[in-house]
């Protein structure tokens, strides 16, 4: 199963961290391929590690890869499903062009999912099919009034009540389970979905609607509304350009790896200077225990500096004594601040200054 395929982390804390330590290698969980995608652009980055214990995962960020380095920027934008000008069966054809450059087991991957290919593969997560589900119904629930709200931020006379019933009902974790949601990062006694909630009316609150990739998801189903300054950044025409000369130069270089991640770090005997650690939102899915594993390695293999970052959604995030464990051995910074869509904590690990 594809768990997630759109853009469902604000991946510009990465991309900072990314640009500003001059990272040479990536050491990254894969997901839907958006977070990952959005720094290979880094000028210093050489090797891209994408690690998933997922294979369709892989599969999806290795056919979003190769589409990127064959087909025009613009195309590859529509291919995906970001932008819709062309009609529908051309991306077929234009995944029958480079379908060649595929492994092996990502192109029959493909071969029997083209009613995937067809819908454009931003659309086909589990998460963004339950979206679709779930949307309609929402949007009726709010009313038409709330359709104005979301495309402009000037005043308009729209039903408030029914905003803050529906923003407590996205708070309430047994509404996910009653509305068939697979993914256990929503599930489970330590899940806080009151984060959801209270994002998503801060985000009108504030305005920021138009903003908001995560907002324009949930109530759009897509990202087109948005002006390019604030699309995320694996969605931005100039740095699709840059990766893509970057791959055709053979600039960079890309290793898939079907592994858990702490399976994976346990695994090296060493790890090179100038690394960036993307963990994604481990912790919606192990425990602290997990996680302490892979930093105590982490710090035993590396050979120089080490940058890692580590997010939490709904569930399992840090507590102040685990920081304080975390700072035995590396210098540790809270980035949640930064990160926009207002669900995430995130911390940047930081040794061998």
């Amino acid at each position: 199963m594809v768990y997630y395929s759109h853009v469902n982390e604000d991946n510009c804390i990465e991309r900072e961290l990314a640009f500003e330590k001059k990272c040479v290698n990536l050491y990254s969980i894969g997901g839907s391929g958006e977070r990952v995608i959005a720094l290979l652009d880094s000028p210093a980055l050489e090797h891209a590690y994408i690690i998933d214990n997922n294979a369709e995962a892989l599969y999806l960020i290795e056919l979003k890869l190769a589409a990127l380095k064959s087909l025009a920027v613009e195309d590859y934008l529509f291919f995906i499903g970001h932008t819709k000008e062309k009609k529908i069966p051309e991306r077929i054809r234009m995944y029958n062009d480079f379908k060649g450059s595929l492994s092996k087991k990502g192109m029959n991957y493909w071969d029997t999912h083209a009613n995937h290919i067809i819908q454009g593969v931003l659309n086909v997560g589990n998460f963004e099919r339950y979206l679709s589900r779930m949307r309609p119904i929402a949007l009726w629930f709010l009313g038409s009034s709330f359709n104005k709200k979301i495309n402009q931020t000037e005043p308009v006379d729209w039903n408030q009540n029914r905003w803050k019933f529906l923003t407590w009902l996205f708070s309430q974790g047994l509404v996910y389970r009653i509305t068939g949601i697979s993914d256990k990062a929503f599930l489970g006694r330590n899940s806080n979905p009151s984060i959801i909630g209270n994002s998503l009316r801060k985000t009108i609150e504030e305005d920021k609607q138009l903003e908001s990739f995560m907002f324009q998801l949930i109530f759009k189903g897509h990202l087109n509304d948005m002006t390019p300054s604030v699309l995320p950044a694996s969605l931005q025409p100039d740095v699709l350009e840059n990766i893509k000369w970057k791959l055709l130069n053979r600039q960079l270089k890309i290793h898939f790896v079907l592994n858990d991640i702490r399976n994976y770090i346990f695994a090296q005997h060493t790890l090179p200077d100038r690394s960036l650690i993307s963990l994604s939102d481990i912790l919606s899915f192990v425990d602290r225990y997990y996680l302490e594993d892979c930093l105590l390695q982490l710090d035993y293999i590396r050979e120089g500096r080490l940058d890692i970052l580590v997010r939490s959604f709904l569930k399992n995030r840090p507590l102040p004594v685990q920081v304080k464990e975390w700072r035995d051995n590396y210098v540790v910074c809270d980035l949640s601040e930064k990160e926009k869509t207002g669900m995430y904590s995130v911390f940047h690990l930081s040794s061998g200054y």
